[in-house]
């Protein structure tokens, strides 16, 4: 189960150089990263169901 931690944590320091060879520097990347965090966040909420004036907890009007 700690197997995806461990090859995240072993790739996020050439992750975070290739990002920030990419877009020219740390300063950019940084900015990246935090659009990518803000879309995710604004996509999490969005896929939350809503409950309407019709739905009971029991799932029966």
């Amino acid at each position: 189960m700690s197997a995806p931690i461990v090859v995240v944590m072993a790739l996020a320091p050439w992750a975070g150089t290739a990002l920030a060879s990419a877009t020219g520097s740390y300063a950019t990347a940084y900015l990246v990263l935090a659009v990518v965090a803000v879309i995710a966040a604004l996509l999490a909420v969005a896929s939350v169901p809503r409950l309407t004036t019709t739905d009971t907890l029991e799932g029966k009007p």
